[in-house]
């Protein structure tokens, strides 16, 4: 018998491959993603969301190896020596490559990445790369925590949704500034 999450996985890594974005679970609510190379994907999720484009935006990978063009070598290694928090997902704000698209980092010298343990997203990035990761909601709007809330909040502006379970009452992901320590987001 199939898995159809496997298919729809191997669907939304297509889109994102395409240059669409998609919607997709991570811990806690419902994520957008793109291709974090594709300027015109990340220009959608920025219409959708009205965010400015010097906020910069999470990327989610499967593993530290995902993000090795963008990371400086350092900042690779001490990644892959983190250990994973099981009960609170982090965001690591590091040093990145001089190469590191601008509307990645919001014109900064870093990057926010994040490696999910959530099945669905972490299926995603081993099929389709690492993506863009940020809430699912327009501008000073509750993030979608179900399928049904997407279909309200944007319509028919997604270019697919890939279904999955988050748990709104978890906390959200914090976000520490790897060099300075420095909690940004508890």
């Amino acid at each position: 018998m199939i898995d159809p999450r496997r298919w729809q996985v191997s669907i939304a890594s297509k889109i994102i491959a395409r240059g669409g974005v998609i919607a997709y679970p991570t811990e806690t609510v419902y994520g957008l993603g793109c291709n974090p190379n594709s300027w015109q994907a990340v220009l959608k999720i920025l219409k959708l969301k009205g965010r400015s484009l010097y906020k910069g935006f999470i990327v989610l990978a499967a593993n530290h190896h995902q993000l090795a063009s963008w990371l400086e070598p350092d900042s690779l290694l001490w990644l892959e020596q983190q250990e994973p928090n099981l009960s609170q997902p982090t965001t690591w704000i590091l040093p990145c490559t001089p190469d590191t698209p601008a509307w990645i980092t919001g014109n900064k010298q870093t990057i926010a990445v994040r490696i999910t343990d959530h099945p669905i997203a972490k299926a995603l990035c081993l099929r389709a790369g690492p993506i863009i990761s940020t809430s699912a909601n327009k501008q000073d709007q509750k993030p979608a925590t179900s399928a049904s809330k997407l279909h309200i909040m944007f319509k028919k502006q997604l270019d697919g949704i890939l279904p999955g379970i988050v748990d709104p009452t978890a906390k959200s992901s914090r976000i520490i500034d790897a060099v300075s320590g420095q909690v940004l987001r508890p």
